[in-house]
């Protein structure tokens, strides 16, 4: 499944998240812009004067429409919007993407999207760890921690962002790939 799974790999919350899918679900059932041509969305999301509303409602149309063109203008896009859009037109190049890969294969995409991003097709992932009954690390466990916790990682091709030991507890942030076990770590 690895070729299908598209990672969001930017920290977007997951509030801007829902916001997006609840939105294009509604945009989705509309069809009264259906007749304007994508050039002509193109050209709206890109003009100043055009209100965030319709560009959302643009960035949607365009990134559903399976279309090269489209695809190509919400990068361009994305490499420059309205401020208050940022987070909507990162959502949107990815739905283009794989509604263009599901258009061109004939077969189904995943998006998997968190709060914290990924990288590099890797998602990021956050764990906390609890000391045995809460009893404080000694500093042979605390150097042990720091020590194995991001080699047992990367044998699995993870990666190690940040590892933290607190007295009773550890909290790590890492990147794994979700093609490998994660079971196995």
């Amino acid at each position: 499944m690895k070729r299908h799974l598209h990672i969001l790999d930017s920290n977007i919350p997951f509030e801007k998240q829902i916001e997006y899918i609840n939105f294009s679900n509604k945009v989705r059932k509309d069809t009264t812009t259906k007749s304007i041509s994508i050039e002509d969305q193109i050209v709206a999301l890109n003009t100043p004067e055009t209100p965030l509303e319709e560009k959302k409602y643009f960035m949607i149309r365009l990134a559903d429409s399976a279309d090269v063109t489209a695809f190509r203008a919400l990068e361009s896009y994305a490499r420059n919007p309205d401020p208050e859009l940022s987070d909507w037109a990162i959502i949107a190049v990815v739905n283009a993407r794989m509604v263009l890969e599901a258009d061109l294969s004939d077969e189904k995409q995943i998006l998997i999207a968190t709060g914290l991003g990924g990288k590099d097709e890797k998602i990021r992932l956050f764990a906390l760890f609890k000391s045995k009954d809460l009893k404080p690390f000694s500093g042979y466990q605390k150097e042990l921690i720091e020590r194995e916790f991001p080699f047992y990682l990367q044998k699995y091709e993870g990666e190690m962002e940040e590892l933290k030991v607190y007295e009773n507890y550890i909290t790590m942030l890492f990147f794994f790939d979700l093609s490998k076990n994660i079971q196995l770590f």
